[in-house]
């Protein structure tokens, strides 16, 4: 069980980060009017942020144990934890102040600069759909159990 719970929040999470990337890539490709590359360089940046601030290993501890819980098919369940490990990894490793935490889910009046929070709580919920529950139930029993 412990398997199938630590598989389930490394493959959420794979799938969460690689749209946070592409989120990221695409605005600014559209708003700086970078190339194709620069824009992924952009993307793979902000992925790497969460990786160095060890916001992922944060994550996958977090699903894995709603996985084993069974608490994993809870939309609202789900974006708490990931979004309660993003401000304590942001919190201890970057900012140092609630203040600028809360800073990270606001937006911003340029066009030009996009909100991490808002982006997590986007991808998040986007990532949940897709595994939890548009994904077929004889493919998602090998993902995630039954």
């Amino acid at each position: 069980m412990v398997v199938k719970a630590t598989f389930y929040g490394v493959i959420f999470t794979a799938v969460e980060l690689t749209l946070y990337c592409f989120v990221f890539a695409f605005h600014s490709l559209v708003t700086q009017k970078f190339s194709v590359m620069e824009s992924l360089v952009v993307g793979g940046y902000a992925a790497i942020w969460r990786v160095i601030y060890l916001q992922v290993f944060l994550q996958v501890a977090c699903l894995a144990s709603l996985r084993f819980y069974e608490r994993h098919e809870s939309a609202a369940l789900t974006l708490m934890a990931s979004l309660v490990t993003f401000c304590v990894s942001a919190l201890f490793y970057c900012y140092g102040d609630i203040r600028a935490v809360a800073k990270l889910f606001t937006l911003s009046g340029d066009v030009r600069i996009l909100s991490e929070g808002i982006v997590v709580i986007l991808t998040i919920s986007v990532t949940w759909i897709l595994i939890v529950k548009a994904i077929p139930a004889s493919l998602r029993a090998s993902i995630v159990g039954p």
